[in-house]
């Protein structure tokens, strides 16, 4: 899974050549995180190939552990979904060019970015 945070890294070097975007000090930085994020992750990771069978995958949904994960990610989400709607709400009634939109448009398109992150997140949790 951290490797696919390597897909992120190649699309610097894609919208340059593809799009002709010029690359900021922003974006070198926040590539340099990814990259060093995704050696820690790689390099202090479990390194064992555990095979486990449905009855153990099930017990551990069935855990307490897995309820609370459960419970804070569908939060997140809920939060997430309702701040867009009423950022998109703002969007609509005041227009792009008002001063009240322009006070939130970066969280609003952060906003996609970070429910995308969450609920994709999730599959490499089933997929286990």
């Amino acid at each position: 899974a951290p490797l696919g945070s390597l897909t992120l890294v190649a699309n610097i070097g894609f919208a340059q050549l593809l799009h002709g975007e010029e690359l900021t000090k922003n974006d070198l930085t926040a590539t340099g995180i990814i990259l060093v994020g995704c050696v820690f992750s790689v390099a202090f990771a479990s390194h064992k190939n555990e095979i486990a069978d449905i009855d153990e995958l099930l017990a551990l949904y069935a855990t307490d552990r897995f309820f609370w994960y459960a419970t804070v990610i569908l939060l997140i989400v809920a939060a997430g979904v309702a701040a867009t709607r009423y950022m998109e709400k703002i969007l609509i009634v005041y227009g792009p060019n008002s001063r009240k939109y322009a006070s939130i448009s970066r969280y609003h398109r952060f906003s996609y970015a970070a429910l995308s992150g969450v609920v994709g997140a999730q599959s490499v949790l089933f997929a286990k």
